[in-house]
């Protein structure tokens, strides 16, 4: 099934590309239809490198949180 990944709450879920069809509505305020389509087109463009962002400062903390707990670990096992 075609799908990627969703991030929330520090969670990754599997979303179905289906599943967004299914409930997709076009944001008019945001996105208007009578705009010419290269706005529309940057627009959106801005919207993915902004979630893209976010993603990649997700991803870090996460890794970084990650290498955290491993180093403690290591430390309570040389302690131990």
């Amino acid at each position: 099934m075609i799908g990627w990944l969703t991030v929330n709450s520090n969670l990754f879920f599997y979303i179905s590309v289906v599943f967004l069809f299914a409930r997709f509505v076009w944001d008019e305020a945001k996105y208007p239809t009578m705009s010419p389509l290269r706005e529309i087109v940057d627009n959106i463009h801005g919207f993915v490198a902004k979630v893209e962002d976010d993603l990649k400062v997700l991803f870090y903390n996460s890794l970084v949180a990650l290498v955290y707990s491993l180093m403690y670990c290591k430390m309570l096992d040389l302690c131990l």
